[in-house]
């Protein structure tokens, strides 16, 4: 019986972790977007009283005031014509949950503020796109008792306006590709 070199086993292994590795993070960002930049600069998002992977407090989600963060970021690349603003939950049971959006952020803005109001289509930073429950602003987190999950809040760096006729996610998605300069992104964790 003839022995498989261990050169030949450990490049397929890698081949097939590498490929995991691709199609999972694709899931993960609601889309299939390509980045167009070198993503060489320091951009960088965050979001008010969180560190990476830290717990999302109480009063931004659905069991106290559900009041969006104040969001803030720096290093946006040379060229960046727009933001994007995403904040998703990858690990909801249906699939991913996209719990707010906001584009044509203005490249001179550097914040959105806290408190913004839900159900309005102006943010005092761009326009606000559909949530997965189909409506305007920012919805709170609330994920079902178990395990927690994962928020992560995208800041997407683009070199155009986008012109948008629904604002969902699949739109907002489908209009950046192949215009994102470079992303900042923060993962947050939050249970009930």
């Amino acid at each position: 019986m003839p022995t498989i070199p261990l050169r030949v086993i450990l490049v397929s292994v890698c081949i097939l972790l590498c490929g995991g590795c691709i199609s999972s993070s694709s899931q993960e960002s609601g889309g299939n977007i390509q980045i167009t930049g070198n993503n060489t600069t320091e951009f960088n998002i965050s979001v008010t009283g969180l560190a990476e992977e830290s717990h999302l407090p109480a009063e931004y989600t659905c069991i106290n005031l559900g009041k969006n963060p104040e969001i803030s970021w720096t290093g946006a690349p040379e060229g960046t014509r727009s933001f994007v603003f995403i904040l998703d939950d990858p690990d909801a049971p249906s699939g991913v949950f996209t719990h707010w959006i906001i584009y044509n952020i203005s490249p001179e803005s550097h914040a959105i503020h806290g408190g913004q109001v839900s159900g309005t289509t102006k943010s005092a930073n761009g326009i606000q796109g559909l949530n997965s429950i189909g409506t305007s602003g920012y919805y709170p987190p609330c994920p079902p008792s178990g395990p927690g999950h994962r928020y992560i809040f995208s800041l997407y760096a683009l070199d155009t306006l986008l012109d948008i006729t629904r604002g969902d996610r699949e739109e907002i998605d489908s209009k950046m590709n192949g215009h994102i300069l470079d992303t900042a992104k923060l993962v947050t964790l939050f249970e009930r």
